[in-house]
């Protein structure tokens, strides 16, 4: 009996409150999951339909925002809280015309700081009917370039209040469950991760910095080779990275080398472009640059205008010209060929007049360099680049590296391509180059046209790019090892640990930048970094003593010579 009294007493206690948990709307039970975990600070409505508000209805903090509605937007931004969420209701858009697309990309642009907020959008189920829905797959385009990395897309029915289906677009991944799916509604904005227990991979490595290099010491780094061995670290696989030497033919074609089509790898673990061979791909949030790298122009300073006038053998007949015009007036040797009387005459005017027209040209083209020459600027955006003509080192795989750039810039850059064979490469440095650029070498290569340390040649960035590329993976083929790997690198972004590689290897760029400029080999200030000073300086004091003995010589010389006039005397 007292049993019976206690059941019965648990369950009027429990009932009601588990009725009004289950009772209450999809995204209520959603934002109440985000205050409990305390991943939410305040949630934002776009809403004006007074029905909505019900909806809408429970304890939190919530700031409801204008609607722009079909009208034009005016540009003006909204700033919102860190960790928030924005909720945009557009139930009641037409989807017809595009007009409810339209009206959630207007809301989405206006929000300044997106970051890691969360986006909730409701839209009615039409928006959603079909996975290859267009609406959906523009959205999806727009999100990923907008840089929004947490999105949930709830479609509804006219007359229930939960969501018939629920679509994820977070860092370039879409998927869309059934509520009943979810048993926990704050997952759609979390990644899970199956275990790979003891699983072969093995995946091709190219020497592509900073993503995959080799380092002095053979050893290989880079954001990629560090993240492909987390990922089997923590799936607990049995990776294999195989270096992919250009020269095998086994590795060239990229995704569509032999050794992927027979399937020896898995995947190429590196960056490749967004190219439609039909391979399925990793996809990245990742964005980077397809940029043109130039050589450094050719400066005309004071100095350069003071030096290059002649060449340097002209320089040294001018220096032996005036030497002897020196030697011949010091030991005056004139007035001991008197008898060669009037060729003396004629050639001290013939010497007065080609220094009279050394210095005349010397002069004149001093002042054309000053005044034409004086300084030659690089191109530094894409029209600027195309009106200077400028050659461009065609790459060896030219029809997938300007894929991006479009057909018509493509066709323009290619009417600049020149051909060079391998010895030409070494000796030419005047041509530009095409190249995927990670922002951690979006660094400058010094100011001068040539290193002064290593003697090679400057480059610098266009601070236009060709094309904005989302970088992906390659898979040999479609298998569960893939979608679990997109998962990883999805977690990645999520928990910013690509972010904090990138960083780390930004900041390595960067020593070693100084390390070239400064000629400093190791982070400290070592004794093998003033060789040259050692030089310098016993060259000084051998340079000393030398002149010290000429001195003494000719001082004892002088003596003994005038010892012996005046003992002649």
């Amino acid at each position: 009996m007292v049993l019976l009294l206690r059941l019965s007493l648990f369950l009027l206690i429990s009932l009601p409150t588990a009725a009004g948990q289950f009772g209450k709307p999809f995204l209520r039970n959603l934002i109440e999951a985000g205050f409990a975990k305390s991943d939410l600070n305040v949630v934002y409505f776009t809403t004006s339909n007074a029905e909505s508000v019900s909806f809408l209805a429970g304890d939190y903090p919530r700031v409801f925002l204008p609607r722009f509605g079909t009208g034009r937007w005016d540009g003006r931004k909204v700033r919102i809280e860190a960790q928030s969420m924005v909720v945009i209701d557009g139930r009641h858009e037409p989807v017809a015309q595009n007009k409810c697309l339209t009206y959630l990309l207007k809301e989405l642009a206006r929000i300044l700081n997106p970051g890691s907020n969360k986006f909730v959008l409701l839209v009615d189920r039409t928006f959603t009917d079909g996975f290859q829905a267009n609406g959906v797959r523009i959205l999806y385009e727009a999100v990923r370039d907008s840089g929004i990395g947490y999105m949930a897309l709830l479609s509804f029915t006219p007359s229930t209040e939960k969501p018939v289906s629920v679509t994820r677009i977070s860092f370039g991944e879409l998927v869309t469950y059934a509520p009943s799916e979810l048993d926990n509604p704050w997952s759609i904005f979390r990644f899970d991760i199956r275990s790979l227990d003891g699983e072969r991979v093995a995946g091709l490595l190219y020497n592509f910095f900073p993503f995959s290099y080799i380092t002095r010491n053979r050893r290989w780094m880079g954001t990629d080779f560090y993240m492909w061995n987390v990922i089997a670290g923590q799936l607990r696989l049995r990776l294999q990275l195989i270096y992919a030497k250009p020269n095998n033919p086994q590795f060239i074609g990229g995704s569509h080398s032999p050794a992927m089509r027979n399937g020896t790898v898995h995947f190429i673990a590196t960056r490749d472009m967004l190219i439609p061979d039909g391979q399925p791909k990793l996809h990245l949030f990742a964005r980077d640059h397809l940029s043109l790298v130039i050589p450094r122009p050719f400066k005309r300073t004071l100095i350069d205008a003071l030096l290059q006038p002649f060449t340097q053998e002209l320089w040294i007949l001018i220096g032996v010209f005036i030497g002897v015009r020196a030697v011949v007036g010091h030991l005056a040797v004139g007035k001991m060929c008197c008898t060669l009387e009037p060729w003396s005459e004629w050639l001290n005017l013939a010497a007065d007049v080609v220094t009279f027209i050394l210095i005349e040209a010397y002069l004149a083209k001093v002042t054309s360099l000053l005044l034409t020459l004086r300084y030659t600027e690089g191109p530094q955006n894409l029209e600027q680049f195309l009106a200077a003509r400028l050659p461009i080192l065609e790459p060896l795989d030219s029809k997938y590296v300007l894929f991006q750039a479009g057909p018509e810039l493509s066709a323009r850059l290619k009417d600049r391509f020149v051909r060079l064979d391998m010895s030409e490469m070494r000796k030419s440095t005047d041509e530009c180059y095409v190249e995927l650029r990670s922002r951690v070498l979006q660094l400058t290569h010094g100011t001068e046209p040539f290193d002064p340390v290593t003697g090679r040649r400057n480059y610098y960035i266009l601070d236009e790019p060709l094309a904005i590329i989302h970088y992906q993976y390659t898979f040999a083929k479609e298998t569960a090892l893939k979608h679990i790997f997109e998962r990883c690198i999805g977690q990645y972004e999520e928990n910013g640990l690509r972010v904090r590689m990138e960083k780390h290897f930004e900041h390595w760029a960067q020593v070693q930048q100084l390390r070239k400029q400064f000629g400093i080999n190791s982070t400290v200030l070592s004794f093998g970094d003033l060789h040259s000073l050692w030089l310098c300086v016993a060259l000084g004091w051998c340079i000393s003593g030398a002149v010290f003995l000429v001195e003494c010589t000719a001082h004892r010389v002088g003596k003994r010579l005038v010892s012996r006039i005046k003992r002649k005397k």
